[in-house]
């Protein structure tokens, strides 16, 4: 049986069904996977900026995180159910999951006969126009439907773990008007919980008489007693629902925490809106922030990655209270916000919620120490930083290139100003922590974190300091940035200063770092003077950083490309075949299967063989929802490192500095942008069966920048705005791609017009040709309609189109993974 993700509109189809994972179109245009009951490994992470959420793989909530408190406050929640007159428990015979961006469904039949529909979403409506976010409020969702020729009535229980630690004494009352049990930590009131219903209940209890749950005959009344015992107390709401005969019923519950007292909560919950107004309210906010930078290409499993990548962006947004806006990298473990991982994450923000990226950096340029140095991380509640100690450490020219790509993506003038000062003092600390070799050197000689300059800094027993090659690639890319940024803001004495500074640290690391074993550069020469010669996935950075010449580049983008680097999940951080190589001590730094090194070797690899990045974006992304329930991953979502051997997931099931460096790699790597100039230049690297490929909808400097490009037969590129390109780019007045609809989930469409003149572009991202409708809304009068057809490489004869026609649809056949381009002039009457 196959277990790769598939698709309904042709995969599925063709292998007769048979894929675990199914991909489906959601009603918003975007993707769902579905899966079977006993596929599943871990349910969705979802959240909001105040709230997160994990799901367990039977669709129980397993916990919810309260950002302002740091700390969970509410843990499992989980709906019991019995037939109320005979007393027999109510099994769910096996069922499907259907994940979603922004919720989570649960559709299976009861023994009874009765079909249940479960829907788990956060309350995530964006933030307001003045800045405040939604409260930390979840929704559970059950609905009955009774398909039988009986009346059935249906005892429900809902069970919810108030508390979070054995010994934590809990004040739990009932609030009758608000139908909720209501519980605060006694030594730490202002924590604060709360679960209730639309409906209210028959009775309730707090105990930890947790074997009710899982009994067999129904559990009987409550006792109505709420002083919560020692040992995980747990509150029961016990729920009679009658369903006649092809009706339909359902129960609401709100669940909510804070870290403001059980007053604040009480008025969050008060205020809260309806279930269905709130989905709709989260599916709105959803549609308009995936719709946000949208990569078009003929693999629709870059296309999904990248879309799945925003949704995973948008669920770890977080706004703590204290602090404002940041994320962590560890959801519903940690508050703490980390330097090199919030730069590399607002690499891929830039292009989706910019808004965010700014406030993101900012926090940093707030908290640089007085040298210059940025810090390694902030606690986002209480403010508190780290820096282990060290002289110089790879956040510092992170933070600057951040800065800077920030900058070339926005162009707001504001937020160079107010953090140029902070990028300008970094780049002369780092300037000033150069060795007599003109190296970039680390002076600590301690061991685990106080002695790692390099993102894999949490090996314990282990140093990697004194010159890295790591930092100092990223130090030379940074001396650059401060150059760049310099010109921008007409300091030419400034921006000189910072090109020499780069070209003779370039030379430094050319000179002293290259192994000439080998040709390639050293992991670092050691604190005590040794050149440490291990090969790893490293390399990547100074490919990233454009710090060796072309002919060394391609030599180290080769032998990254060996075998003993690569899997079917993604590339291992060292050989297989390494001295030192562990499928997985040490989190997997020492021959895991880190995706986000996948993704930046997706990025460096692009411009040399396309082909290799579009196998590296498909399978880093693909092998998500490749037998998840044997994995330990969640369809859709980046979890964090593999088994180097088995691939099965060993970390975090939701890991938020992976998803924006694949939305990174996919539109600077595959894509081919550049933002280095005064305009965006396009090279889309494609790979030998791409013929076409475009982005929708991206912010860029103040506007939304849509293009797309295609062999028709030699390459042409159209656009909303001027683009620079080696090759024609025809600019057009206005992207109307939202009035260029086609049918059937495996075509895409976009398109322009300008005054008389329309250009539309139809795409398939199946492997088969497939018939499709292309329909233009909001035309009238007559035009005269060239059309390219990529199987063909040649335009077809002109024809003569009507706008009637064109509204009502025209029927197309597309090649496999090719494209039709139509030219529209409207005829002048």
């Amino acid at each position: 049986m196959s277990t790769s993700p598939s698709t309904v509109s042709y995969r599925a189809n063709v292998l007769g069904g048979l894929d675990h994972t199914t991909k489906l179109r959601w009603d918003h245009g975007f993707d769902a996977y579905r899966l079977a009951d006993e596929e599943m490994a871990a349910g969705s992470t979802l959240g909001n900026p105040a709230l997160q959420m994990v799901i367990k793989a039977t669709g129980a909530i397993e916990k919810i995180f309260c950002v302002d408190a740091g700390s969970v406050l509410l843990k499992t929640f989980v709906l019991k159910h019995w037939d109320d007159i005979s007393g027999m428990k109510l099994d769910p015979a096996s069922g499907h999951f259907f994940m979603y961006p922004e919720h989570q469904e649960h559709r299976y039949m009861l023994t009874n006969g009765v079909y249940v529909r479960e829907d788990v979403f956060v309350l995530s409506r964006g933030p307001g126009a003045d800045g405040p976010v939604d409260p930390p409020l979840a929704y559970y969702v059950i609905a009955f439907t009774n398909d039988t020729a009986e009346k059935q009535r249906i005892a429900t229980y809902a069970f919810a773990q108030l508390a979070t630690e054995f010994k934590e004494a809990l004040a739990v009352e009932y609030d009758g008007e608000l139908q909720a049990l209501v519980a605060h930590a006694k030594e730490k009131p202002d924590l604060a919980r709360l679960v209730g219903c639309s409906q209210a209940p028959e009775d309730y209890e707090v105990s930890i008489d947790h074997a009710k749950a899982v009994t067999a005959q129904h559990p009987g009344r409550l006792s109505g007693n709420t002083a919560a015992p020692t040992g995980y107390a747990t509150g029961v709401l016990h729920y009679t629902t009658e369903v006649a005969p092809g009706d339909r019923a359902q129960l609401v519950f709100r669940l909510g925490v804070s870290a403001h007292g059980t007053g604040e909560l009480k008025k969050d919950y008060r205020a809260a809106p309806p279930a269905k107004a709130a989905l709709d309210a989260t599916q709105d906010h959803y549609r308009e922030a995936l719709g946000r930078s949208i990569v078009f290409t003929p693999n629709d499993a870059i296309n999904r990655g990248c879309m799945w990548a925003k949704a995973n962006i948008e669920r770890v947004l977080l706004h703590p209270s204290p602090s404002g806006w940041g994320f962590t990298n560890s959801p519903t473990q940690s508050n703490k916000c980390v330097g090199r991982d919030s730069a590399w994450f607002c690499a891929g923000t830039d292009y989706f919620r910019p808004d965010f990226s700014r406030a993101c950096l900012l926090q940093f340029a707030q908290r640089q120490k007085e040298n210059g140095l940025i810090v390694e991380d902030y606690d986002m509640l209480d403010g508190k930083t780290e820096d282990f100690g060290l002289n110089i450490n790879d956040d510092t020219p992170l933070f600057m290139w951040g800065v800077w790509h920030h900058y070339a993506v926005t162009h707001d003038r504001s937020f160079l100003d107010e953090a140029f000062d902070a990028v300008l003092k970094a780049g002369r600390h780092i300037a000033s922590q150069r060795n007599e070799q003109g190296l970039v050197w680390c002076t600590s000689e301690e061991l685990g974190s106080p002695g790692i300059v390099s993102w894999r800094n949490v090996i314990k027993n282990y140093r990697l300091s004194g010159a890295v090659t790591e930092p100092n690639s990223e130090c030379y890319g940074a001396f650059r940035c401060v150059a760049a940024l310099a010109r921008a803001r007409g300091d030419e004495d400034t921006a000189d200063e910072f090109d020499r500074l780069a070209e003779q640290l370039r030379d430094a690391i050319e000179k002293h770092l290259t192994n000439p074993g080998n040709g390639l550069y050293y992991l670092n020469i050691d604190v005590d003077g040794t050149p440490q010669s291990d090969i790893t996935a490293d390399l990547v950075f100074p490919v990233l950083f454009d710090v060796p010449p072309p002919e060394k580049a391609a030599s180290i983008v080769r032998r990254l490309m060996d075998r003993d680097f690569w899997t079917p999940g993604g590339m291992r951080a060292i050989p297989h075949d390494a001295v030192n190589y562990s499928a997985k001590e040490d989190s997997g730094c020492f021959g895991g299967v880190w995706n986000g090194m996948t993704f930046w070797f997706a990025k460096a690899v692009a411009a040399y063989d396309p082909d290799f990045m579009d196998e590296a974006l498909t399978n880093g992304y693909e092998n998500y929802a490749r037998d998840p329930q044997r994995n330990n991953t969640v369809p859709g979502q980046f979890s964090e490192w593999l088994h180097g051997e088995t691939l099965v997931n060993e970390g975090m099931l939701l890991s938020p500095w992976f998803p924006p460096r694949y939305l990174w790699a996919a539109i600077e790597g595959a894509l081919g942008m550049d933002i280095s100039g005064e305009r965006a230049s396009i090279s889309p690297n494609m790979p030998s069966y791409w013929t076409w490929c475009g982005l929708r909808n991206a912010p860029f400097r103040g506007k939304g920048l849509t293009w797309f490009v295609t062999r028709a037969p030699e390459l042409r590129a159209y656009a909303n705005r001027e683009l620079d390109a080696d090759f024609p780019c025809e600019v057009l007045d206005e992207d109307i791609s939202e009035r260029v609809q086609c049918s059937g989930g495996d075509a895409i469409s976009l398109g322009f017009s300008s005054a008389d003149r329309l250009v539309a572009l139809v795409g398939n991202t199946n492997d088969r040709s497939i018939t499709t409708a292309l329909r233009i809304e909001d035309l009238d009068g007559t035009y005269v309609c060239k059309r390219f057809d990529s199987l063909e490489k040649a335009w077809l004869p002109e024809q003569t189109l009507e706008a009637k026609q064109l509204g009502r649809g025209i029927t197309l056949l597309v090649a496999p993974r090719g494209f039709i381009l139509f030219e529209l002039t409207r005829r002048s009457t």
